[in-house]
């Protein structure tokens, strides 16, 4: 017999708002609050978005260059799977296409990061391998943002002489600082007494890890690349703004891309609609650049990707082995 202490419990679960949820709302309030933010700067100028492709050939460059950028990332992944079964190029590039997807959707790359996972895993590998395979190309990635963004930040200062540049470095400085601890705690020291708090399974994922410590070469290649991809990113975003005409230079987007790409990492939007916008906007108006001509540039840039990794991922499913093994 159910008492009544027992029914007011149920009543009070069943009036709890899952987490997911709220923070599921509270990224798209923030996104719709950037947009709104972002369309009371461009309001007197939206006469002027006239997308024209004037130089039709970097549009092409463009798209080439965005290619390379997914095969080094895809080549970068594969070099963080440390197994001997590894799938081939083609196979992984099919999973990272379906994952860019997911993440032009989802906050933070993370559900791209899931997806990814779990295509490895439903092609044969161990969980703890995909796993960490994602999470150390990842932490390369972010290595490969972090240092160039702590470059080029301070350059941003001293070619604008932005004074509010200084919470741009303080910022810089402590993604540094988080991306050091992480490194730390995940290669075993000197944050090593943590994992003696850990459930068991989390310990033995822990020195799983740890064995990317015995590959330092395999460390400096991949970080190598991932500063590459950032620059490649560099490479689309200029790219993309002489095909539309925009008063863009490569060195402007030298200075603001690493930045951007930092911040839009964080999970407080979905997609990071609005958040990569304000920081285009900001950053480029630094050196002149109309508020219009930044989020158009944004915008542009972030279609060419979604198109990309949409038809890619179509195409791709063709190689998906049916089976549960990767061929």
């Amino acid at each position: 017999m159910i008492t009544d202490n027992e029914k007011s419990v149920a009543q009070e679960e069943k009036m709890k708002i899952p987490r997911g949820k709220i923070l599921w709302w509270a990224r798209i309030l923030v996104t719709l609050s950037l947009a709104v933010f972002l369309l009371a700067q461009i309001r007197g100028e939206l006469y002027q978005i006239r997308l024209q492709l004037v130089q039709p050939i970097y549009l092409v460059l463009a798209i080439i260059t965005v290619i390379t950028a997914i095969i080094c990332s895809v080549w970068l992944w594969k070099m963080m799977l440390l197994t001997d079964n590894k799938p081939g190029m083609i196979v992984l590039s099919a999973h990272y296409l379906l994952g860019l997807f997911y993440n032009n959707f989802l906050p933070g790359g993370i559900g791209g990061d899931v997806v990814r996972i779990g295509a490895l895993v439903q092609g044969g590998q161990k969980l703890i391998v995909a796993a960490n395979s994602v999470l150390m190309a990842r932490l390369a990635g972010l290595w490969g943002i972090v240092l160039l963004a702590g470059i080029t930040v301070p350059i941003f200062r001293y070619a604008t002489g932005e004074p509010l540049a200084l919470p741009l470095i303080l910022g810089s400085v402590g993604a540094l600082i988080v991306t050091l601890l992480i490194s730390a705690f995940l290669f075993g020291a000197p944050l090593a007494f943590l994992v003696k708090h850990l459930p068991e399974r989390w310990r033995r994922w822990h020195n799983e890890l740890r064995a990317y410590r015995s590959h330092p070469k395999l460390l400096l290649i991949t970080l190598f690349l991932a500063i590459s991809i950032q620059i490649l990113a560099v490479a689309v975003n200029f790219f993309m703004a002489i095909a539309l005409g925009l008063s863009v230079s490569f060195m402007m987007l030298l200075v603001s891309i690493p930045l951007v790409n930092l911040v839009t990492l964080l999970p407080i939007s979905i997609g990071g609609f609005g958040v990569r916008e304000t920081i285009y906007f900001y950053m480029l108006s630094r050196f002149g650049v109309s508020a219009v001509e930044a989020v158009v540039l944004s915008l542009a840039v972030y279609l060419l990707i979604a198109l990309v990794s949409a038809l890619g991922a179509a195409v791709s499913q063709l190689w998906v082995p049916k089976n549960g093994k990767d061929r």
